[in-house]
């Protein structure tokens, strides 16, 4: 009995979600999920993929330092899938590949639009320049308009 009730405490462990996305996976709608750089997901019923790109902006506050500004990262997206390309709405560019967006943790935008959905930037770790440049973590969501 005592095997039993383990093997059921293991799974249900073992069967809960974690908002961190392994590399290809795919994550629910409206649901906040992490995405680590050069990571892909794929967000299950909308046909988009997203790829978190690059930083290439950050000016954010060391945490140990006393700022004037909390300064600001811009985090680069690739964004691709049918519905990017079908429900294409002014501001978002036509093409064969992924489309390029970018998104702000202080100064906006911290959501940009990908046709009937908004992918917001919720935030990104560490919490200023990491010394590694690998070592940054977007928190994303994506809903629907």
């Amino acid at each position: 009995m005592a095997r039993r009730l383990c093997l059921a405490v293991c799974l249900l462990f073992l069967s809960c979600e974690d908002a961190t996305a392994p590399a290809g996976a795919e994550v629910p709608l409206d649901s906040e999920f992490n995405l680590a750089l050069g990571e892909t997901v794929t967000v299950s019923g909308t046909g988009l993929s997203i790829r978190f790109a690059g930083v290439p902006e950050d000016s954010r506050c060391p945490p140990v330092w006393y700022c004037f500004w909390a300064g600001n990262a811009r985090i680069e997206l690739e964004v691709s899938g049918w519905l990017a390309v079908r429900d294409w709405r002014p501001g978002i560019k036509l093409g064969g590949g992924p489309v390029s967006l970018n998104t702000n943790t202080s100064i906006g935008p911290s959501a940009v639009r990908v046709g009937c959905y908004e992918l917001r930037l919720i935030s990104l770790a560490p919490e200023s320049a990491p010394q590694v440049p690998g070592d940054y973590e977007a928190t994303l969501r994506v809903v629907r308009d």
